[in-house]
């Protein structure tokens, strides 16, 4: 790329240059004209490095006429109309040339600035009504502001569908209207709202059985799918990707399969049905791979790290997100690369590296802004909360989990709402306010049962399990924790599996049953090893100390609290570190070594005292208390 070129100018070249060469054949006119003299000539200089592409030469203001006089047909005409001063009579002379478009067979890419389109759209309408013609305008710029997100671009779509369709002496062209209900289709999903983009496609769906255009006909219900699941209705979503795919195989388009086939494998992993969800983007990605779609490869790879990241094999998942990422910055596929971002700040987060994680999710954060993607935004917000809440800032992370829930309502995200009711209903927990907090899981549990997301239906389950043990009602939250359990073990989430486990042992001590609650902390330890959850590993070992400490085996208690606090201490969790340390302080009481007992307590004090934990800090403070009086120290 050439120095002269800005980075928004750099990004605007690959991308017309990629579209135009998807689309490249001998009987084409690339009309152009940017909004820069280098970016034009750039875009020139790659495109007449092909066979059979030159520049036409034009005399008149009728260029399409003087193509046709010229019976220029046998190779790729491309027109630079950069600066030229009489583009007006030029954009004027485009009108009423549709039949000689038709009979010539002639295919036109138009590449044009912003005031140049809007004079094309009001004094060329008739350009777009041809019988061979699919309006596709797509705007390839970009929003640095997330005040600039508004539906300007949706409506100006939807002004031009109605000006069309209610235009009077034009044949009007099915394939047009399709095409100008998908795009207002799109313009709305990019703003991430769903159930209007639904409604535009439903109105192409009913386009395209009319008039018997198959193809259409699996585009849009592989659209319909992709919306449908991200309105949380997951048995419609799955009913019309299964029906693109199979219209796509009819009609042998190879490229509509592999996009069905992503989609029904997202479709199941939401359901809980990981394996079966893995074979379908295996599948996806093996078609993408055979036709170069390169786009759609990295979309598998990233679903496919989904499912490893799910079944806890984390490094698996880490090379499959950032091989997809590298793919997508290769296109310049900015939504793409935000969500593979996203995907590994998770995993640096599941493996205990906090600050790293947060850096990845305010990029993705960043990107997501950038285009104006507000599930993406949302799900940033969400996972940065998450950051939050391991470090124990609690109050900020409910202003992140609050804000991503405002978008996902917004947006009309069920899912995204649910995800977010949990998060809430955990800082409440935290804070202490039980009621709270279960009314917030409760409402999380009862959306995931009606999507009949069964991996989220479990994190909920387990969440109210946490509040009847922390209300003493042992034998209700036994039963939650199993019914978790279960359910991990069904669709073989290691990671859900290890903290039910973990919640099972801790009832089972505090029910007095040590061997019991000992067999099941370690193993869920075992599994946080093997998936490489250091968190999940410190919390199994701090539980195990309490088990050896409980059976007056103190040194074994010590040795197990030690490693746990080495852990936390590594990954920066501050609460855990504070914990582990309070419980060496109190090991060393109970062996009568009060300036060990004192020193520890001390450390688990100023961090409680960090963290705004009032009622540990209170605690352990009244223990150093009694400790200095019964020892005179």
């Amino acid at each position: 790329m050439k120095d002269f070129l800005t980075n928004e100018e750099s990004i605007s070249y690959k991308r017309v240059i990629k579209i135009v060469n998807l689309r490249k054949n001998d009987s084409l006119l690339i009309i152009l004209s940017t909004n820069s003299k280098e970016l034009s000539n750039e875009i020139i200089k790659n495109l007449l490095q092909e066979e059979n592409t030159k520049n036409f030469i034009y005399n008149t203001d009728d260029i399409i006429k003087e193509l046709i006089y010229k019976n220029d047909f046998d190779s790729c005409n491309i027109i630079n109309l950069y600066d030229t001063q009489n583009i007006d009579n030029i954009i004027k002379n485009l009108q009423f040339k549709r039949d000689f478009i038709v009979e010539k067979l002639l295919k036109i890419i138009i590449v044009i600035d912003e005031r140049n389109l809007e004079k094309l759209k009001e004094n060329a309408f008739d350009f777009f009504s041809t019988n061979s013609f699919s309006y596709s305008f797509h705007d390839h710029s970009f929003k640095t502001n997330l005040d600039e997100i508004n539906r300007k671009t949706l409506d100006e779509r939807i002004s031009e569908y109605k000006s069309y369709t209610v235009a009077l002496n034009i044949n009007q062209n099915p394939k047009v209207i399709i095409s100008l209900l998908r795009s207002i289709s799109d313009e709305a999903a990019k703003i991430s709202l769903y159930e209007e983009a639904s409604e535009y496609l439903q109105k192409a769906l009913k386009k395209a059985k009319e008039e018997k255009l198959s193809y259409e006909e699996a585009s849009i219900k592989s659209n319909l799918g992709v919306c449908y699941q991200n309105l949380g209705d997951i048995n419609k979503a799955l009913k019309y990707c299964e029906e693109a795919k199979k219209i796509s195989k009819q009609i042998g388009d190879i490229e509509g399969v592999a996009s069905s086939l992503g989609n029904i494998g997202v479709i199941y992993k939401t359901k809980g049905d990981l394996d079966k969800a893995l074979n379908y983007h295996e599948e996806s990605q093996k078609i993408s791979k055979q036709i170069g779609n390169l786009e759609s490869v990295a979309n598998s790879l990233n679903n496919i790290g989904n499912i490893y990241q799910i079944k806890g094999n984390l490094d698996k998942a880490l090379n499959y997100y950032e091989e997809s990422q590298k793919i997508f910055k290769q296109i310049d596929n900015l939504e793409g690369v935000a969500s593979s971002l996203g995907n590994i700040g998770v995993i640096y987060e599941i493996k205990g590296d906090l600050n790293k994680a947060l850096n990845y999710h305010e990029e993705a954060k960043k990107t997501f802004k950038q285009i104006g993607n507000l599930q993406g935004i949302a799900s940033s917000l969400g996972n940065i909360g998450m950051i939050y809440e391991t470090k124990g800032d609690l109050d900020k992370a409910l202003n992140y989990y609050e804000e991503s829930q405002k978008i996902y309502k917004k947006i009309g995200n069920i899912e995204g709402v649910a995800s977010s009711l949990n998060n809430i209903g955990n800082i409440y927990e935290k804070k202490g306010d039980l009621d709270k907090a279960l009314n917030y899981y409760e409402k999380s549990q009862k959306i995931h049962k009606q999507i009949g997301s069964l991996q989220n239906i479990a994190n909920s389950l387990g969440n109210i399990g946490n509040i009847y043990q922390i209300k003493e009602n042992l034998d209700k939250a036994l039963n939650y924790y199993e019914e978790t359990k279960k359910i991990f073990k069904q669709i073989g989430n290691l990671q859900g599996l290890a903290n039910s486990l973990g919640n099972m042992g801790s009832i089972y001590q505090i029910k007095g049953d040590l061997n019991k609650a000992l067999k099941f902390y370690e193993e869920s330890q075992k599994i946080n090893k093997q998936i490489g959850n250091l968190q999940g590993v410190a919390n199994s070992l701090n539980n195990i100390g309490n088990i050896y400490r409980a059976k007056d085996i103190l040194n074994k208690a010590l040795n197990y609290y030690e490693e746990s606090q080495k852990i936390y201490k590594k990954i920066g969790v501050l609460s855990g570190l504070a914990n582990s340390l309070g419980n060496m302080g109190n090991t060393y009481k109970e062996k009568n070594e009060p300036q060990k007992a004192i020193r520890y307590l001390n450390e688990a004090a100023m961090i409680f005292k960090e963290l705004e934990d009032e009622k540990n800090y209170t605690a352990i403070m009244l223990t150093i208390k009694e400790l200095k009086g019964e020892y005179e120290i």
